[in-house]
């Protein structure tokens, strides 16, 4: 009976990587990539210019009036010239009709203004597809001061790996992922959890399992926006910009998940 409990509450933390993300009270923001619409978007830092943009609504059907939007461009006044867009009808992660992924190539970026507070959650978590086209130095996702997940060729074994940077009160950390394929779907789960940091690809969490971190730096005044595929410099000089596809974006402010995960290996433990 026991082992039959274990292995529903395994299934119950896996099952949904090859599906599209759902809408839960603890869930901060959440982009499926599927659909357009348009946004009163306030362009510099801080936002004073208004601005109406193309973008990606935020799936509040659980937690209705959320509206952390996804707009497309930089967060300069005019930096709609720098939208992404979307992919083609089945061209998403689980490449079935209606699925599609936001796509940059190699000179877009997106901003999400209300999906990050101005103080930094001690644990989040944030939980994306990526289908990666060139093997460069790019930014996937980032708040300034507070996180990024950066893609960098390691410049001895030439394998491409994922990095999870966290900034707080001490040194930079990082942990880098297990390496990856190009033009290629991989689930990308990164999280921070009661002062230790994470970052698995397709449910391989890498090594070291977990690296311990101090207080999260809060996001620098101003910048408190999430933005995806580039950092948040936007220009091309200083993009980093990434170049592939992004699908089922979500953040969770207390990764409960994880939480349920470590209680699984508990009973494991305790079995063994």
């Amino acid at each position: 009976m026991k082992k039959k409990i274990i292995g529903m509450l395994f299934c119950a933390v896996f099952a949904g990587f090859a599906q599209a993300s759902v809408d839960g009270s603890g869930t901060l923001s959440l982009w499926h990539m599927d659909n357009l619409t348009t946004v009163d978007f306030y362009a510099g830092t801080p936002g004073t210019t208004l601005e109406t943009r193309s973008a990606v609504a935020d799936d509040d059907s659980i937690v209705t009036g959320r509206n952390h939007d996804l707009a497309f461009g930089s967060v300069n006044t005019g930096g709609s010239t720098y939208s992404p867009a979307l992919s083609a009808d089945g061209l998403g992660h689980t490449g079935t009709a209606g699925d599609r992924a936001l796509v940059f190539s190699g000179a877009q970026t997106a901003v999400a203004p209300g999906a990050w507070p101005s103080i930094a959650p001690q644990n989040f978590k944030i939980d994306f597809y990526m289908n990666v086209a060139t093997a460069k130095v790019a930014t996937l996702a980032m708040t300034v001061n507070t996180f990024e997940i950066r893609q960098q060729q390691n410049a001895v074994t030439g394998l491409n790996e994922l990095i999870f940077y966290i900034y707080d009160t001490g040194p930079t950390k990082n942990i880098v992922s297990t390496s990856f394929s190009l033009n290629e779907w991989d689930h990308v789960e990164a999280w921070v959890l009661n002062g230790s940091a994470h970052i698995a690809l397709n449910g391989v969490e890498a090594n070291p399992l977990g690296v311990s971190v101090g207080t999260l730096q809060n996001p620098l005044a101003g910048h408190e926006r999430l933005v995806l595929g580039s950092r948040w410099d936007s220009s091309p000089s200083k993009g980093r910009f990434y170049d592939g596809m992004l699908d089922e974006v979500k953040i969770v402010p207390e990764p409960a998940t994880m939480i349920l995960l470590g209680l699984g290996l508990a009973f494991l433990r305790r079995k063994n």
